[in-house]
């Protein structure tokens, strides 16, 4: 399984198709060597949506965080 750290494209090329393809091509890239592809995205945005038109669904994992007063 390989983790998506970050992948964004600038506001003014987004919609267009070009997040898609390079999407598709690093699956492709992939497909030899890893069984899936695990990734976190903020629920609220536009990349939530993007990724579930890819096929990509939601997993049982659970992300928590805690900040810590100084």
């Amino acid at each position: 399984m390989l983790h998506i750290r970050e992948m964004f494209g600038a506001p003014a090329l987004q919609r267009a198709g070009i997040g898609r393809k390079i999407l598709a091509a690093f699956e492709k890239s992939l497909a030899a060597s890893y069984i899936g592809v695990f990734l976190q995205t903020g629920g609220q945005l536009p990349a939530d949506k993007f990724y579930a038109s890819c096929d990509y669904v939601t997993s049982d994992m659970v992300s928590m965080v805690k900040r810590i007063k100084v």
